[in-house]
């Protein structure tokens, strides 16, 4: 009452107050608008002075989910670099007048060099007249204003303009990275060269002194020595600003109750379950599913007990509720139990194709369904087709049969499916497996004694209840407000040691993953939290709840501290993983030159013994210049570099390697063949300059030039 009084008392002056927080709430509103349309709010960064844009983004983004991809970070994040990457080759081909002609687009679609987005678009499995039908539409509705078009045109303009978008980039992209792999030469001196090293091969004794042989306690590193070797090689420990985290999570569990309560809503679905009189609705309508297969008992995976009840069931009986073993309440209705086939006897006419390779699996697609048409139109018989144009060596000359075939076949899950639960007998189909395409025709069955079943099948996920997770959103948010500084949390967890703890080091603001468990919106929500308003030391001021993305529930709350910030810059020994990483290899630095100042003198393997007694004489035998992995010893590049460096019979001085200090002696050195085609030596050396897988090379080239072209990343600021 006392409030409300002074309420009363100031009301006119409150009256004015909220008048003016309106006003400069909508003011703020307004002008954040028309900074989000005009100005700095739609850029969400830059690359080689070209601004990106939100509009820009977001259209890559609904390209991308009308090729089926969802909105999520991992999205995001995978199309923000599709971008970038397109941008470079733009800016990098405009400069050196690459582009894509009108003419060349018609032949990426309707002509002799189909694209490969448009061929993996369109399922590989698309002919030239249909090709030339569908980009005949949407020329016709491109013609059309965005007004004029209806809702089914607007959706095949938008789907056919992402297509089109998607070939061009990659035309261009093509087009200047096959400029790049050209520009690559090696001449002939050192294709030579290369040649005669890489063909040699050695025999050698050696002696290591192990790292692991010198104790770490004789060894000291300093965080200054750490610090050091940072500076000293930036390239390698280059970083974006980042940040480590520590926190605590509550895991959130069903309660009995909650347990007992979907228990009972089981039992009474069970009893509807068995009486319906539609199962295929009834299913629908309680988000089950109903299998086309037959499964035996052997086939099922579900707990013994269960497993026996269904087998010992009669059609139209009801199994459940029981446990599964994903934690669901199941129920399960017999809809039919017969003896099934166990094994097939069939014949096919067999071409192979790579499932990634669309234009030959479409090209062998069609040489097969003209056959199929041969034989039903009975202008051709199956064996002589067989012989004639089957790949299979092996059954080409027996007409095609490929004997008895059953559960677990060799041609994989698609083949099986097809034989034992689709397939007619001596009906034909094309099928596809694992090793290519099949004109497949069955032509004896065999039923096995084993009963099999087909099942509708409802679950029910076992999850917490509303007031289950408030509960401990509750706990999780009295543990927060308790313990505001990381040196607070990780006292409570030395006195409870039922909390758990785990961390995440040397995250960039635009990371969207703390582990596999905490990801996406949430971890993008701490992690920005961490960068923006974080203090070191601090304990965050809010809980971050975590949705289990399957049944949508809170799985987990989060309660993190920051623990570090790091500029960008050099990476900082603040960061655990960096120091342990920089720890090692500063120590067997250390290691390698103690040793080697005891070994100054030595110049002979068996003398190395006088100093470190576990060091024996050893041999290593064809060894090749061109593998630097070496048996007994691992990768040490070094050792075959002192070898190619030796005459026979000499021994080198010690050395470092990467896993120890070696000492060879070269027993014998081998050269191979001569050079026979110089220009194949030539090319395989210039290959070996760049990747060679395209998307590697994209990759490798955009990096490259990403650095030149000052790339600029704002998304934080926006999303």
């Amino acid at each position: 009452m006392a409030l409300l009084g002074r309420i009363r008392q100031y009301g006119f002056v409150m009256m004015i107050l909220i008048v003016v927080a309106v006003f400069g709430f909508l003011f703020m509103d307004v002008s954040s608008v028309g900074r989000g349309f005009s100005g700095q709010g739609r850029i969400l960064g830059s690359i080689g002075g070209q601004d990106i844009t939100r509009d820009e983004f977001d259209s890559y983004i609904r390209d991308y989910e009308r090729m089926g991809a969802s909105n999520d970070e991992q999205t995001r994040a995978f199309v923000w670099k599709e971008l970038v990457n397109d941008l470079i080759f733009k800016i990098q081909s405009n400069k050196l007048g690459i582009g894509v002609s009108e003419k060349e687009i018609e032949d990426m679609f309707i002509g002799e060099n189909i694209s490969p987005v448009v061929m993996e678009a369109l399922g590989g499995q698309v002919d030239k007249t249909t090709l030339q039908q569908q980009r005949s539409s949407y020329i016709q509705v491109q013609q059309k204003s965005a007004t004029e078009r209806n809702e089914r045109e607007q959706e095949y303009f938008e789907t056919w303009q992402t297509i089109e978008k998607r070939a061009i980039s990659q035309r261009v992209s093509a087009k200047y990275l096959n400029l790049i792999a050209k520009s690559s030469y090696a001449p002939g001196w050192l294709a030579n060269s290369e040649f005669q090293r890489n063909s040699r091969s050695y025999d050698i004794n050696y002696v290591r002194v192990m790292y692991t042989d010198i104790p770490n306690n004789q060894i000291k590193v300093s965080d200054e020595d750490l610090t050091n070797y940072i500076n000293e090689n930036p390239k390698k420990y280059e970083r974006e600003a980042n940040v480590s985290l520590d926190y605590v999570f509550f895991e959130v569990f069903p309660t009995a109750q909650d347990s007992m309560e979907y228990l009972a809503k089981m039992n009474d679905l069970a009893q509807s379950f068995k009486s319906t009189a539609n199962d295929t609705t009834f299913v629908s309508n309680n988000r089950g599913s109903m299998e086309y297969k037959y499964v035996t008992k052997t086939d099922m995976k579900d707990p013994e007990s269960a497993k026996d009840s269904i087998a010992s069931r009669k059609k139209g009986d009801v199994v459940g509720p029981f446990t599964d073993s994903e934690g669901n309440y199941k129920l399960v209705k017999i809809l039919d139990a017969r003896s099934v086939i166990d094994s097939v006897k069939c014949r096919h006419i067999f071409l192979p194709a790579d499932r990634r390779d669309m234009s030959s699996l479409q090209r062998n697609y069609g040489v097969l369904d003209s056959l199929k048409k041969l034989i039903l139109e009975k202008k051709s018989n199956f064996d002589s087709l067989v012989a004639q144009n089957s790949m299979d060596l092996n059954s080409k000359m027996n007409g095609g049969n490929i004997g008895w075939r059953k559960k677990g076949d060799a041609y994989g899950q698609n083949f099986e499916d097809y034989i034992l639960h689709v397939g007619k007998k001596d009906s034909f189909d094309i099928i596809q497996s694992n090793d290519g395409l099949h004109l497949i025709q069955i032509t004896e069955f065999k039923y096995g004694k084993e009963m099999a079943f087909k099942l509708a099948v409802i679950k029910e996920p076992i999850i917490p209840s509303t007031k289950t997770e408030e509960m401990i959103e509750n706990q999780a948010n009295e543990f927060m407000a308790n313990n505001r500084t990381l040196d607070d949390l990780n006292k409570a967890i030395k006195k409870n040691s039922n909390l758990k703890k785990s961390s995440a080091y040397g995250l960039t603001i635009n990371d969207f993953k703390l582990n596999e468990q905490i990801s996406g919106s949430v971890a993008v929500e701490i992690i920005r939290w961490a960068h923006k308003e974080g203090k070191v030391n601090e304990v965050a001021g809010q809980i971050f709840p975590v949705n289990d993305a399957k049944n949508s529930y809170t799985s987990m709350v989060v309660i993190p501290a920051l623990v570090s910030k790091s500029e960008k810059g050099l990476a900082s020994i603040q960061d655990p993983n960096v120091k342990l990483e920089v720890e090692q290899i500063v120590r067997n630095k250390k290691k390698a030159d103690m040793i080697l100042t005891k070994l100054k003198s030595v110049n002979n393997l068996e003398s190395v013994a006088q100093y470190y007694p576990n060091a024996k004489v050893e041999n290593a035998a064809s060894l090749s210049y061109s593998s630097p992995f070496i048996p007994s010893i691992g990768v040490e590049p070094k050792v075959l570099g002192a070898a190619e460096a030796l005459s026979a019979g000499k021994t080198s001085k010690a050395f470092e390697g990467n896993q120890a200090v070696y000492m060879i002696q070269l027993l014998n050195k081998r050269d191979g063949q001569p050079v026979s085609d110089i220009n194949m030596v030539r090319k395989s050396v210039s290959d070996r300059m760049l990747p060679g897988e395209v998307n590697q090379l994209r990759d490798f080239v955009s990096e490259a030039v990403k650095d030149i072209l000052k790339l600029k990343d704002n998304r934080a600021d926006m999303y």
